[in-house]
């Protein structure tokens, strides 16, 4: 990834490899349309159960503030990859 970046900003990045990022990007964007799926999944079962322990709602919302911590990281980087990019153009 690294050299990914240098050679952007020195604007020798290939088609291939824009072509690599954004297939990076689709994997995470997929791996994060798989955790929502799964939220909607703890969903259905608290609802059709009508009770969550208090403990397993705890965990869950500590899953959720790292999830959304972590895509904000991700948001971040994706940024300074477009910014690299795109750098001179």
């Amino acid at each position: 990834m690294k050299s990914l970046i240098v050679n952007s900003v020195e604007n020798r990045i290939s088609i291939g490899e824009k072509r690599t990022v954004c297939e990076f990007l689709e994997k995470h964007d997929n791996i994060y349309k798989k955790v929502e799926n799964n939220i909607n999944q703890f969903a259905k079962i608290a609802n059709a159960q009508k009770h969550i322990s208090n403990d397993l709602l705890k965990d869950f919302n500590q899953l959720l503030i790292e999830i959304v911590r972590l895509k904000k990281l991700e948001i971040e980087r994706v940024n300074q990859i477009y910014e690299l990019m795109t750098h001179g153009r």
